[in-house]
């Protein structure tokens, strides 16, 4: 039988962080959970980001380049044909 996708993910890769984040508040310190769930805040930030520009490039189909006058200012924007 092949595995749901949607409970591998929710089993292998959430819960652990939950039971983590909650071993942090109940055992450690609040001020260590607060600083957890900020860097987990980060990790995810950067992975989204990293996602977004990745896809940003793949699907950009069109290029643009910028021509110069003769005093060094960028004159129009013209398309590539």
């Amino acid at each position: 039988m092949i595995p749901n996708p949607i409970e591998i993910v929710c089993v292998h890769v959430v819960q652990p962080i939950i039971d983590l984040l909650d071993y942090i508040l109940t055992e450690v310190h609040f001020v260590a959970f607060i600083a957890a769930v900020a860097c987990l805040g980060v990790i995810i930030g950067l992975i989204l980001g990293i996602v977004t520009l990745v896809w940003f490039k793949m699907t950009r189909d069109e290029e643009t380049k910028k021509t110069y006058t003769g005093e060094g200012m960028p004159a129009e924007v013209k398309k590539n044909d």
